[in-house]
């Protein structure tokens, strides 16, 4: 199946610029990182190179899980919690990852290899820490 990121990543690209100018705290060095690596997905989807859609599957994931952490404004932390709710619900109908279908499964690093990691739990966690630390 042919996956085309161009549209998704525009959209998260406007939300996260936005979020970036109006951030007054720290937040704004992660969503610079994230900024870059949706700005490397966008250039990847554009030229079909796998290369830099795999690494921005890595600033994606990074930055994810560093989000959950160190987010301290509100909607900053809602971008995240609709990245992994968005990350969970297509994993679920495509039954696989679409930085995965759009490289055709080439990883740079393929950490499955090493370990067995059911990313669909960890993601769930991280969406469930999100929200137990938004609401104490």
């Amino acid at each position: 199946m042919e996956v085309n990121l161009t549209i998704p990543c525009l959209l998260f690209m406007i939300v996260t610029i936005y979020l970036y100018c109006i951030s007054k705290t720290n937040d704004k060095y992660l969503l610079g990182v994230m900024i870059f690596g949706q700005v490397l997905l966008l250039i990847g989807s554009i030229l079909k190179n796998y290369y830099l859609i795999d690494i921005s599957h890595i600033i994606f994931l990074l930055t994810i899980i560093i989000g959950v952490f160190v987010f301290q404004e509100k909607y900053n932390k809602y971008l995240v919690a609709f990245s992994l709710l968005a990350t969970l619900s297509t994993r679920k109908y495509f039954d696989d990852c679409l930085f995965l279908m759009a490289t055709d499964n080439k990883k740079i690093i393929n950490v499955d290899e090493l370990i067995d990691i059911n990313w669909d739990k960890i993601f769930s966690f991280l969406l469930f820490l999100l929200i137990i630390k938004e609401l104490y």
